[in-house]
This record gives structure tokens, sequence and C-alpha cells, in this order.
């Protein structure tokens, strides 16, 4: 260790001594220092490059897994070149901070291991601008940073000891590459949590070799749903109350949430092609929202692009931020212009140089593929840094991208000239599917980048319609029978997809789903590795709704990690983003499933060993079950036996009967026709009821031949112990479940445990409890 202290000292002092002698060069004629390493060139005045801590005093004691910020400064010249480009000083020389073609700053951290093999991990310099809300909240006022310049480079080491580290700048016109003196600091150990990571059976995640299982919803965007309709965007007000809000999940027992970058809130790059001077207030509310869940434990399922930018006539009629200008032919109704006066559509469409007239062109353009992918290198490079960021998700519903609407006279979407071309062109699929894997190839070859897994969104289960089934009816899903083959890539390491299945058997088919898609793989000639990877539902429920007091909201909480996902699906905000449908009383009922899940689960490895996901079903429909065994021939097992009678629709509120447009739990008309009989009145029943030959009982299989299980029953919307007992498997794993009375609502009354759904825990009768480890 006294070592590795003195060539620390000798460091900092090697760096003091430049310092000072630089400034002495400065003031007293050229210095010159010079370098004999290849291909690198040092002899030049000294004006160098230096990288000076941010958020240290001292680099004695950095944290493992915290942030380290160092400040990059740049020769006079070089930073007098990019503030005129940020500032927009007309006839001056600029550099384009945002482009690499113009400046690209790369910071080498080395960890110096006693064994001499060194790991060397690469990090991206990015302009950074420091802001203030105003006192107002109607705005950021812009705060000049004397102790550091505007160039920063975020890095968290993974190993504890010493780590060097130094930069490289290339800049467009200069020959030479400018480096940095190398400085060198220390990690030492801390309780700060590591990234999420895809556990080694490839089914679930984990932190630091514990199971994480995700438990929160959609929290999309800052402000209401109004802030997308105003061409302003969300001002200071509404991300401080969305940082409330966080706090609010946080208290409730949730650890997770998803995330859009949105165009009216921290998109970085909307009006402008390859340029974020005018939005690097979003920038610094992205790092707001970060460190906010830094502080209360939360982690970021962080969807990277909103789809409104590649739909022509903005989805749910977000005018001002899709793909389309005032000026563009198919904006046309009796009321504009004034109400587009401030559109002006998506820079890949608008900008004049390197714009393109059609989103296919958009996926298949080197020149748009190279700014889409700066965009990409500067959020990784400005907020990869962070462990609490979790899954990197690059789009949101990329199969409605493209998607074209007609507008009425009264400037409404015409939704009978809807047009989506991924669901009639199998050439835009393949181009989709390629663009994506692209985006995951730049990530990791090119900037190598593993921190976070990368994942792929879709709306809607996958299907499996062929070419010549288009066009596709039902528009759902990837289109995988068509050459979308994004979810089966080696750069994809998670597969989620966006699901509002309106009908009570939603699980069973989810359940169906993951199991057809891989089947399809393996068919398809794809390499096990290749789609045996975590299944989320990245968006899950029935849409906007508050008919049933919040039940099927805590339904899918409880019902959706037994399914063979990676943890329970996230519902959209508090259930929905209505008002009206928003209180206090509806956001406690709701959000307090998320600790008896989490409860349930805290002792089910299910990060380690082979699980499996298995589906039962009463012959009359009425009760199904799902489960998870711990491998073949599995002692242990979990599962969930849920009344299917309650749901939606027999859950739904009597304001219903009243308002049936507002509520969607009112099946009406051809809806009604479609709904089984079986599921239109609430039963209470129990595994004896109606027998017959062969029983009702629901069965586990894939444990262990003729061994003795015990069994316990919880409710499984409150968590409390029901009943426990003991059975024999049959000769084939078989195990057949005596279930306690489903009840007809989803709590019984009087507070008695035990309401329409039962989580179980079972095994095997030798082993103390659940939780005993097995040899």
């Amino acid at each position: 260790m006294k070592s590795i202290q003195m060539a620390r000292t000798s460091s900092f002092s090697i760096v003091a001594f430049l310092i000072a002698l630089a400034a002495f060069g400065q003031n007293n004629g050229p210095t010159h220092f010079t370098s004999e390493v290849e291909g690198i060139v040092l002899d030049r005045p000294a004006h160098f490059v230096q990288l000076t801590p941010v958020n240290y005093s001292s680099l004695e004691a950095v944290k493992k897994n915290g942030k380290l910020e160092l400040a990059i400064s740049l020769p006079g010249d070089i930073t007098q070149r990019v503030e005129n480009f940020v500032n927009k000083v007309k006839s001056a020389e600029k550099l384009n901070p945002f482009d690499p073609l113009d400046i690209d700053i790369t910071v080498e951290f080395v960890h110096i291991s006693n064994q001499e093999i060194n790991d060397t991990v690469k990090g991206y310099g990015f302009y950074y601008q420091e802001f203030r809300r105003n006192n107002d909240l109607k705005g950021w006022g812009k705060v000049r940073s004397v102790a550091h310049p505007n160039f920063r480079v975020r890095f968290t080491p993974q190993k504890t000891g010493s780590w060097t580290c130094s930069a490289r700048v290339k800049v467009k016109g200069v020959e030479e590459v400018l480096v940095s003196p190398e400085i060198e600091f220390e990690v030492v150990r801390s309780e700060l949590p590591g990234f999420l990571k895809v556990s080694e059976n490839k089914h679930y995640m984990e932190v630091d070799g514990e199971l994480f299982l995700p438990l929160g919803m959609n929290m999309p965007t800052q402000g209401g749903p109004g802030t997308g309709f105003r061409s302003t965007g969300a001002n200071p007000a509404e991300y401080a109350t969305y940082l409330t809000k966080l706090e609010d999940l946080s208290n409730s027992g949730g650890n997770y949430f998803r995330y859009m970058t949105t165009p009216w809130t921290t998109e970085v790059e909307f009006e402008v092609l390859g340029d974020y001077s005018d939005r690097l207030t979003q920038a610094w509310e992205m790092d707001q929202v970060v460190e906010k869940c830094e502080d209360l434990g939360l982690r970021i399922h962080w969807d990277m692009s909103y789809m409104t930018q590649l739909t022509y006539i903005g989805v749910f009629g977000l005018y001002f931020w899709d793909w389309t200008d005032a000026r563009d032919s198919m904006c046309t109704c009796e009321l504009l212009p004034k109400w587009f006066d401030n559109d002006i559509g998506f820079c890949y469409h608008t900008d004049e140089k390197y714009g393109v007239e059609t989103v296919d062109e958009f996926l298949t353009s080197k020149d748009l593929i190279r700014f889409y992918q700066n965009r990409l290198r500067y959020m990784v490079a400005r907020w990869g840094y962070s462990t609490h960021i979790g899954v990197l998700e690059l789009y949101n519903e990329i199969n409605y991208s493209g998607v074209l609407f007609g507008l009425t006279d009264d400037c409404q979407l015409d939704q009978a000239s809807q047009y989506k071309p991924y669901f009639n062109d199998s050439s835009y699929v393949r181009k989709l599917s390629d663009w994506q894997i692209e985006m995951g190839r730049f990530l990791k070859e090119d900037l190598k980048y593993f921190d976070h897994p990368y994942c792929v969104n879709f709306g809607g289960a996958p299907n499996y319609a062929t070419p010549d089934e288009l066009p596709y009816d039902p528009e759902d899903g990837a289109s995988l029978a068509c050459g979308d083959v994004a979810y089966f890539s080696e750069y994809v390491d998670i597969m989620s997809y966006n699901d509002y299945y309106r009908w009570p058997n939603k699980f069973e088919y989810q359940h169906g789903d993951l199991i057809k898609m891989k089947k399809f793989a393996k068919k398809q000639g794809f390499e096990e590795v290749d789609y045996e990877k975590p299944l989320l539902y990245s968006e899950v429920g029935m849409g906007q709704h508050g008919c049933d007091d919040v039940f099927t909201f805590r339904q899918l909480f409880v019902m959706s990690p037994f399914t063979g996902a990676a943890g329970p699906g996230m519902p959209w905000h508090y259930n929905n983003n209505m008002p009206e449908y928003d209180s206090i009383r509806r956001r406690e009922l709701g959000w307090g499933i998320m600790p008896v899940v989490d409860k349930f689960f805290s002792d089910v490895p299910l990060n380690r060993g082979d699980w499996q996901s298995g589906f039962d079903l009463r012959r009359d429909e009425m009760a199904e079950l799902h489960y998870l065994t711990e491998g073949k021939r599995a002692q242990r097992a979990v599962a969930v036996i849920n009344n299917r009678t309650v749901n939606r629709y027999t859950m739904r509120e009597t304001w219903c009967d009243e308002n049936p447009d507002k509520c969607d739990c009112d099946l009406q008309g051809r809806e009604l026709e479609m709904y089984p009989d079986v599921y239109e009145s609430a039963l209470a029943f129990d595994w004896n009821d109606k027998r017959g030959v062969g029983g009702q009982m629901l069965k586990v299989s894939g444990l262990q031949f003729t061994s003795k299980y015990t069994i316990v029953y919880y409710d499984g919307l409150t968590g409390d112990f029901v009943m426990e007992t003991t059975k024999w498997t049959d000769a084939f794993g078989n195990l057949k479940l005596k279930y306690p009375e489903l009840a007809d609502i989803p709590e019984k009354e009087g507070g008695a445990a035990n309401g329409s759904m039962l989580l179980v825990k079972i095994f095997k009768k030798e082993l103390e409890s659940f939780s005993t480890e097995l040899e």
C-alpha cells in the first residue's frame, strides 16, 4: 500500500507542477512539453487539456459505485469556438460540442490490479451548463461557474483500488490529439448498490447478485396530460412537482418506474438537428431526476425516445411534437395556420440539409443514423454513469412509428384515415428491425457501453402474420414472421412490450405469448442465447380508467410476475393520469400492493437456478393457476390462484352506470356479446365446487414424484396468512391444490384474510421452510 500511496502523491505533485508551469508559461512566454508516445503530440504551448474533480475535494477516497465527475479544461481558442457555437455568435469560428466530428473527447479510466492486468473503461466528455430554477418556477437562470469549465465526464468505478485516467481530445482542423496529464484516484468500498444486471439464468434481473424485482409503474413525464399539447413544454414547477411524486412512489414501497424522454420535457434534440444548446435546461432537469432517484433508491426504466416524433400527425393529438410542421401539406384543416403558429416539426424531417420526407428514409439515412447515435452517445455520457438507471429502452412502441392520420376541418384526428406502415409493409418491418439492432451495436461495439441492459419495446404482444397476410389486423406487437428480429439480436438484453388486452384471460395469454415466442425463435434457427432473455411488460393494464376501485391495478402487480416475466408489469401512473380518477385514497390503495408483492418474493431466489413458469385452468374457466417451479422435479414452487369472475366488469363502480361514456369497465354492444357469460357475475367457490368426475382442482406440475409437500396460502391483496396444509404429489410429479374459498370480492368483508386471489408457497415437507437453503 505504501508504494501506491507514494505513486499517488507523486501523481498529484506532477499535476500541481504542470498547472503551475502552465500558469508561468502563460505569463512569461511559451513553454513546451514533449512526449514520445506514438501518435500523440504534446509538444505545444502550455495551454493543455486538464482534468479536475468536481464532486470530490480529494481523490484519495472515491466511492465504489458512486459518481466521479471531472471537469475538462481545453485550450482557450478551442473553448472560445465552442462558446461561439452554443451562444450562436454570428460570423465567428465555431465548434459543435455535440458532434464528435467537431470535437471528440474520450477519457480512459484504467484500473491497476496487483496481477498487472489492467481493466480499461472509456468515458465520453459532454458539454454541460449549470442552471437554477427561477423563484416563480416559470423559467431557468444560467449559473456561471468560475471553478469548473463546461465540459465534463462522469464515471462510476465498480472496482476498489487504484485507478488512473487521462483525456484525449480530437478537434476538427487540429492534426494532433490533445492529451491531458494522467491523474490517479483511489476507489474505496461503499454501501452504494451496483448496476442492475440480467441474472445468470437469463430470465430475471439482479443487483449485486441479489434478485431485483421491479415494483413500480409508468410515471412517464413531467406535467399533466395537457403538457404535450403546448409548444412551450414543461416549466420548472412541473419538474419540481414530479420529484415530489417520485418521493410518493418510494414511500409507498416502489423501487422502479418507467420514464419517457419526451420532446416537451427532457429530450435534448427536437428543434435543431445535432444542436442541444437550447435544450440544456431540460438536460439539467434530467440531472435532477437521476440524482433524486439516487437519493430515494429508485431505479429508472429509461425509455429514451417517445413515439410521437416518428408519427406524421401526432398520436393522441400531440401535434406540436410530431414529425410534421405547419408547412407540411398533410397538416391541413380550417383552423390552420393559427393552431400551429409555433409548430416546427421534428428536426430529422425539417433540417434544411439532412432532413428527409419520410420515416422510412430516417431509418436508412447514414447521416441521420449518425446524428441519432450522437444523441445516444450524449445521453449515456451524461446519465449512463448512474446505477439508478436500470434499463435503456430505445423507443416506446416503435411499431407505431410512421403512422399517418388525416385531419378533420376542426383539426381532430381522422381515425378512419389511419395508416400504420409496420402492419402493411414488410420492408418497413425489416428497416425498423435493422435500425434498432444498429443502435444496440453502436452502444456495445462502438461505445463499448455495457453497464445497462439494452431493451427494445413494442406496442402489444408479438404477432406472427406473414408478408402474404398484410395488411395485418389487429395491429399488434412485433411482427416476427415479417422479419423483425430485434428481440433475438445479440445486442438486445431484454425484450419488452406494452399490453392492454382487456379480457379476464389476460394472464393466460401472456404466459402463452412468451412460450410461443421462444418456440418460434427456435424454429427459425436462432440460438438459445438469442431468445432466452428477460421479458418485461413496460406498460400493462386496461387503459385509462378508474372504474373498479383500482382492483385491476392491484391484480396486475400480483398476477404478472407468475407469467414468466421478469417481474410485475408497469401500469400507467396511478392506474391512469386523468385528474378525475386520481386521489390520495386511490393512490394509497393501489400502491399499497407493492410491499405485499415484495414481501412474498423476498425469499424466492428467482435469479438463481432454472425457474419454469406453468399454467393451469379449471374446466369451467372460473379460476386460473400460474406458478413458477425451481427447475425440473422441483423441491420448491410459488403460485397465484385467481378467481376470474372477479374482474374489471364485475368490479365496476356504480358511477359507471350513469357515465358509460367515461367508464371502460362498462361493456356495451359487440363487446358485451364477446364477453364470456361466466365472467359477467362475480361468484365465490373453492376447489370442491361443482367437482364432478375429476374435480375442479388446479394442479402444479414439475415437482418430485410421490413426495410430500407443505402448501401455505396467503391472501393475494394483503399478504396475510390464510392456511397451511400438506399433500402428496402423484406418480407424475403433479400436486393438486385444495384451495380455500375464492371470494366474489377482492377482499373479504370484516377484515378476514382471503379474497379473490391467493398467493401460494410450496416446498417439500422435509425442508424447514420455503427459505431453507437447498443442498
